[in-house]
């Protein structure tokens, strides 16, 4: 069975930072990234990701919780998962240029 550390950190070495650095780079908001500003390097972004991830995890209760912040949605999901037939908690990560609710 895969524990939590493994499936977070699986997350983690395949996630594309480097594309998320370069979406940074190219859209025209001002990213926060000390007194100076500027894009994060691909460190501090796997950094980051790694911490909204862990507060995913460390969430109370067993509902589905989502962290987000500064583009990175990092979601713990519960339950059956209909496509990969996973039950139980399972993490996922993005990081979103655009979105849309109603």
């Amino acid at each position: 069975m895969t524990t939590t550390a493994d499936q977070i950190q699986d997350i983690l070495d395949n996630f594309n930072f480097e594309q998320v650095q370069k979406v940074m780079v190219f859209m025209p908001d001002e990213w926060w990234k000390g007194k100076d500003g500027g894009v994060p390097t691909v460190c501090e972004l796997y950094t980051y990701a790694e911490k909204l991830l862990q507060r995913a995890v460390d969430f109370e209760g067993k509902e589905p919780v989502t962290i987000s912040c500064g583009g990175f949605h990092a979601h713990r999901w519960v339950a059956h998962h209909t496509v990969t037939g996973k039950k139980g908690d399972w993490y996922e990560l993005i990081f979103a240029v655009t979105e849309w609710d109603a």
